[in-house]
């Protein structure tokens, strides 16, 4: 089921950071509306915490009564190494966890006005440095033990990692089509594989 009207959620995520220069808005997870309503996973500067949007109210706009929720998971950003983030709702508390404990608790009186979700960033062409895995959305709040279980690190000594060489398996192109905005590229089976913009070489085909 979707997340839209729901009362109750959970948000379950790893995720390392590698970014130790604080920088604006590099955020884990957002949805693709924000006010009316909308919920993220917001990272500004070396802090990260939950917002939530009010259902039904766009901000500074006459006569709306937009107002937001936050509960904070951390204020430094552990570098290169796993961290778990939960934050679980049942109408009205939220509440945050780090590393399977809670450590923000706060009350919420409305429901979840929430489309589709983004993973990485926001609306601009800053996202996320680091990595983000066993992303997990539950229709319920789960119980504290049952976050705990999920925060188990005993298979997340490490975050290294290896960078694959894909050159093997990119395919070649029989044409590339570039205007002042973009550029398009067309694989040997006539299929769009690729279309970049020239201001910032975000990958627009997902």
């Amino acid at each position: 089921p979707g997340l839209n009207g729901a009362t109750q959620f959970t948000f379950s995520l790893w995720v390392t950071w590698e970014d130790p220069a604080p920088r604006r808005y590099p955020n884990l997870l957002v949805s693709q509306t924000w006010s009316p309503g909308g919920l993220m996973f917001f990272v500004v500067d070396n802090s990260c915490s939950f917002r939530i949007g009010r259902p039904g109210e766009r901000a500074s706009t006459p006569g709306n009564k937009w107002s937001e929720g936050s509960a904070g998971f951390l204020n430094h950003l552990p570098q290169r190494q796993w961290t778990h983030l939960c934050v679980t709702f049942s109408l009205p508390e939220l509440v945050t966890y780090v590393n399977g404990k809670p450590v923000n608790r706060v009350s919420w009186p409305y429901p979840v006005e929430v489309q589709d979700l983004r993973l990485g960033g926001w609306n601009g062409s800053v996202c996320h440095n680091g990595l983000v895995d066993d992303l997990r959305v539950y229709s319920r709040a789960l119980q504290g033990m049952e976050v705990a279980a999920l925060a188990n690190a005993s298979t997340r000594a490490s975050a290294a990692y290896t960078l694959a060489d894909d050159s093997k398996s990119v395919k070649p192109l029989a044409a590339t089509f570039k205007n002042r905005r973009a550029t398009l590229e067309i694989d040997t089976r006539g299929q769009a594989v690729s279309l970049r913009t020239k201001a910032n070489g975000r990958e627009l085909l997902d």
